[in-house]
């Protein structure tokens, strides 16, 4: 058995992509991270590589799969610290962690890397925003409904449009709306580009500020929101035009994991956090327990 700190160790540098991080995360020195992780590798025969700024193993992974199921199922018995991720308005709200779980970057675009990490056992729990998340027929990965919101256009306090009444599609197809790059939120590109949005899109790797919301303040781009990402935009206002279509927060998790006590401590935290920041907002629903 690959000893507990050196495979937390690595797959903490997996997770949070910097050796800063991992050994802030583990409470040891950069150096100690490194040779554990070196340790781990070597004993697995494994390599470490980084792709478009994320790193990932080469070799076979029969070993460390069955190393990390076991690992996993020790955090969730032990009441060792459990491992969040999620979407970019979660931040600031997790910004403490609820209690037994550690908490990621907050940085990740789309599905691919969320779904890797989560099918690994590199992180237990990601929250994900609808609806662009795992298939109901998903060999490995479950999804807990969190909550359910309508999708608003979002634009700067002086855009030509900010106090208008009434607002058309036509009035919003004059002016640039922004869209991730294609294919990393599949459903929701669709849906936009059905309506004639997602239009101009924004080169970025890792979320950023500056490079989404902060694109508003150019007083012509138009972006989206819901939920916890409006009420953390209080610089932006919403437009009046309905969109009938709706996002919100989900919990994908291993399968067999859906049913663990601490998962279900987690859920009630997190729609505790939902009804208490964002209950007052229009079509908002909590999802049924």
């Amino acid at each position: 058995m690959v000893e507990i700190d050196a495979l937390d160790a690595l797959d903490q540098l997996i997770w949070k992509r910097s050796g800063v991080a991992a050994a802030k995360a583990v409470k040891m020195h950069q150096s100690t991270v490194s040779r554990k992780t070196r340790e781990v590798l070597q004993l697995l025969g494994l390599q470490m590589v980084q792709r478009a700024g994320e790193w990932d193993l080469e070799g076979c992974h029969d070993f460390i799969r069955l190393e990390r199921q076991l690992h996993q199922l020790h955090r969730l018995k032990s009441g060792a610290p459990l491992r969040l991720e999620g979407v970019f308005w979660w931040q600031p709200v997790l910004a403490t962690p609820p209690a037994g779980w550690c908490t990621g970057v907050f940085d990740h675009l789309g599905l691919v890397r969320a779904h890797q990490l989560l099918r690994q056992r590199v992180v237990d729990a990601w929250l994900i925003a609808p609806p662009d998340h795992p298939e109901e027929d998903d060999p490995d990965l479950a999804v807990v409904p969190l909550a359910t919101m309508p999708v608003r256009l979002v634009v700067g306090k002086s855009h030509p449009l900010a106090d208008e009444r009434g607002v058309t599609f036509r009035d919003v197809h004059r002016f640039p709306t922004l869209a991730l790059p294609a294919g990393l939120l599949p459903k929701t590109e669709k849906r936009l580009q059905e309506l004639g949005l997602w239009n101009s899109p924004v080169r970025m790797q890792f979320y950023d500020h500056d490079s989404w919301q902060g694109q508003c303040h150019d007083q012509a781009t138009i972006n989206y929101g819901s939920g916890l990402s409006l009420a953390q935009q209080p610089h932006l206002t919403t437009l009046d035009l309905p969109l009938n279509f709706h996002s919100g927060d989900a919990l994908v998790v291993h399968r067999d994991l859906v049913s663990s006590p601490r998962i279900e401590l987690l859920v009630r935290h997190l729609r505790g956090c939902l009804q208490r920041l964002i209950q007052h907002q229009h079509g908002f629903r909590l999802a049924a327990i």
